[in-house]
């Protein structure tokens, strides 16, 4: 039982009772109550669950990989949690003890039956009244070929979770082979003292000093980044909407120069390419203020970092791009940005837009509306002993914002992609803008002391067609 249990109360709701469950009762936290939100407003109750698929090849042992899955759910209240909406306010309902929702099913040995499977489980909703919220599931294809699915809904889980519940099952099932104690403990705090700190977080000097930098930093009329699209926007079309992925690499060479030159700025890959990011929303807007959110992990404290909940945070850098500064003056007010955001993350991002109150409607999102995020390759890497692991990329199906810049930093170069509403965007422009993303990247790594004005953008065929004829012939 966590320190905030100690002084929660176990009720039981009128369902509860029935069937003989107590719950710990404690307020929602804000991530989660806007996760809520957003999961009603989408109406789409697959939107916000977050499905990791992996092929797994060798003889595995069914039942230590659901102990390790029991395992995981006993330590960590958050996935033993569900909600109920009481009086207007939304409740984290803690189950005290609860059974791991285990599935194991044969198919035939055919990748199209397999296909079909994942896009099902893909989209199979959670409800976040009844519960549960975490679920594993194993599809047999042969004796040494199966599909693992771990499942959770984002609103009690985010990326840095993810990291925690792989790691632990991996250790798990590796004890439970090896016929050992599986040994690992309930972390120092559960999510429900995050969210009671957050709350007496929230009227500290601490918070109100953030609040004001925010208040600061987001002032006057906020622009809505309106890319050019070969699709209308209709207001009336929600987000999330149904989505595109296009990936494509960046040059190697010109990667290792902006490295080397974000090293030299006292800054990093991350901060490079966000200012070579703004840059080719400024030349495709015609916007000089540029609003791009970013996820952050937002575990500061070291109390929190083995605890799965949904801590993750959005924060927002916003650049100034009017005095048409040259790339290596961007890339400084970019780096102190992000600094600045860093040591300014504990503010709810459901705050932010409580103080901005921005009027968008349904089909813009509020603030901004683009994303761009970072990770490192091999995050979704996890092993089991005897048994060869493979992350299975899984269809997209919704986006939650216009555009999303992915990039994935790995030993053989960055890979990035674009998340796109389909409903704006078509594949080909999509694909063009990918291409002129990559020629950024190497007119900044040629000239980072050139005004963003003049770095190159078009590709070779495009300056191709707009170059004038040649003379015609003498005589």
């Amino acid at each position: 039982m966590s320190a905030s249990q100690s002084e929660a109360t176990a009720t039981s709701g009128p369902d509860d009772e029935a069937a003989g469950q107590d719950f710990y009762v404690f307020p929602a936290s804000r991530a989660q109550k806007r996760m809520y939100f957003l999961q009603e407003l989408a109406g789409d109750a697959s939107t916000y669950h977050v499905p990791l698929f992996y092929t797994l090849t060798g003889a595995v042992d069914e039942e230590a990989l659901r102990e390790a899955a029991q395992g995981l759910v006993d330590r960590h209240e958050a996935l033993r949690t569900r909600f109920a909406v009481r009086d207007g306010e939304l409740l984290q309902l803690v189950s005290p003890e609860s059974r791991v929702e285990w599935r194991v099913e044969d198919i035939a040995d055919d990748d199209a039956a397999v296909e079909r499977w994942v896009r099902r489980e893909s989209d199979r909703p959670f409800d976040l009244l009844a519960g549960p919220l975490f679920r594993v599931a194993l599809l047999r294809r042969s004796a040494r070929k199966s599909v693992l699915l771990v499942d959770t809904h984002h609103i009690v889980t985010d990326g840095w979770s993810t990291g925690i519940i792989l790691a632990e099952l991996s250790r798990g099932y590796a004890s439970r082979v090896a016929g050992a104690p599986d040994g690992q403990e309930p972390p120092e705090v559960q999510y429900a003292d995050y969210s009671a700190w957050q709350d007496e977080w929230l009227d500290s000097a601490a918070a109100h000093r953030q609040e004001r930098y925010w208040q600061e930093r987001l002032a006057g009329e906020l622009p809505v980044l309106d890319l050019p699209t070969p699709r209308p926007r209709r207001q009336d079309a929600p987000v999330p909407a149904a989505a595109g992925i296009h990936v494509f690499p960046l040059p190697g060479r010109a990667v290792d120069t902006l490295r080397a030159l974000c090293l030299e700025s006292g800054g990093t890959l991350f901060m490079g390419l966000l200012a070579a990011f703004n840059v080719l929303l400024n030349r495709y807007t015609g916007l000089d203020d540029i609003l791009v959110g970013t996820p952050i992990a937002n575990r500061n404290r070291e109390e929190f970092e083995n605890t799965v909940g949904l801590f993750v945070n959005t924060t927002v850098f916003r650049s100034d791009l009017s005095a048409d500064p040259t790339f290596r003056e961007l890339l400084g007010q970019v780096r102190d940005r992000v600094l600045e955001a860093q040591d300014h993350q504990d503010l709810p991002f459901e705050r932010l837009v409580e103080m901005k109150n921005p009027e968008r409607g349904a089909a813009a999102s509020p603030v901004f509306q683009v994303m761009f995020g970072m990770n490192r390759a091999g995050d979704l890497s996890w092993t089991l002993p005897g048994v060869e692991v493979e992350w299975l990329p899984t269809p997209l199906s919704r986006a939650k914002f216009d555009l999303l810049l992915d990039a994935t930093d790995g030993p053989e170069g960055v890979e990035c992609s674009f998340e796109y509403r389909a409903d704006l965007f078509g594949e080909q422009t999509i694909g063009l803008l990918a291409e002129h993303f990559a020629v950024l990247v190497g007119s900044i790594a040629r000239g980072p002391d050139l005004p963003v004005s003049r770095l190159r953008l078009l590709t070779g065929p495009e300056l191709a067609r707009q170059a004038p004829p040649p003379p015609p012939p003498e005589g």
